[in-house]
Formats: C-alpha cells, sequence, structure tokens
C-alpha cells in the first residue's frame, strides 16, 4: 500500500508536470502565432495600398504617354521669408492632392483641366494645422515625360476682416 501511494504521488507529480509544460508551451505557441497574424495583417494592408497605387499605371498601361507624377516646387516670394520645411511638406502635400484628379490623363486633356485648376489654386487659402493660412500663385507649369511639375510661391494668407 505504501509503495501504491509513492508512486501514485510521483504519477500526480508527472501529470502536474506535464499539464502545466503543456499550458505554457500553448502560450508561447500561441505569442508567436498572434505576433505571425498581426504581421500576415500589416502586410495584407500594404499589398492593398500598392494595388491602389497601381490602378492606375495597369488601367492606363496601353496609353503612351500620360502624367504619372506630380512635382510641386514652392519657391520664395521676392521679399519675403520662406516657409518653414513642416509647413512646405504640407502645402506640397496638398496642392498635389488637389491637382491628383490629373493623374493618369493624357497631357492634351490635362492642359484643358489645367486652365480651371490654376483659376481654382490661385484663389484657394491653403490652412494648415498650425492655423497659419497660405496662398499659392503659381508660376510655370509644366507636363514632361509623364511629370506635371508646379512651380508656385507660397504666400502667407491675412484676413481682413
Amino acid at each position: 500500500m505504501d509503495w501504491v501511494m509513492k508512486h501514485l504521488r510521483a504519477g500526480g507529480l508527472i501529470a502536474a508536470g506535464m499539464i502545466i509544460g503543456a499550458a505554457v508551451y500553448m502560450s508561447v505557441h500561441q505569442q508567436n502565432f498572434s505576433a505571425l497574424y498581426m504581421e500576415k495583417e500589416r502586410l495584407r494592408v500594404e499589398n492593398e495600398e500598392l494595388k491602389k497605387s497601381l490602378e492606375p499605371y495597369r488601367r492606363n498601361r496601353s496609353q503612351s504617354s500620360e502624367i504619372r507624377e506630380i512635382v510641386v516646387q514652392l519657391a520664395v516670394p521676392p521679399g519675403g521669408q520662406p516657409p518653414d520645411e513642416m509647413t512646405a511638406i504640407e502645402l506640397r502635400r496638398k496642392l498635389a492632392a488637389d491637382l491628383d484628379l490629373l493623374r493618369g490623363k493624357s497631357p492634351e486633356t490635362a492642359a484643358e483641366t489645367l486652365i480651371v485648376a490654376r483659376r481654382i489654386i490661385e484663389n484657394k487659402v491653403y490652412t494648415l494645422d498650425k492655423d497659419s493660412e497660405f496662398r499659392l500663385d503659381v508660376d510655370v507649369i509644366l507636363i514632361k515625360s509623364g511629370v506635371l511639375t508646379i512651380w508656385a510661391e507660397a504666400r502667407p494668407f491675412i484676413r481682413e476682416d
């Protein structure tokens, strides 16, 4: 009887060790699987974004000439101060977003649209998150080799109440 109790305790310890070991293994496995799943989802979203950005190129692949890229250059107005780097980046981003409708169009179609777009840009006030407002004066618009380049002067906009 004493021998049975000794072996029963040993068997209980072995069973408890197996259960605890299995729980630890399962938690490590679950952590690794969760990290893998999160990486998979991040890559899936990135893949969808890249597919969206390539869609205009796929759709218009047969066209030989189209606007594929929009580049905005900001010039310093005469006698004015250049905007700080973050302001310039934000102004470029907003102006490029306004002209994004020209991406994928032929230069002939874009030239007609640019006339209207130039008037819209000239009268538009760009408000940045720092409560500063700027108005852009478009100097030159150039379409060459599928790249639409715009040179504009950024002037602070002062409201007259």
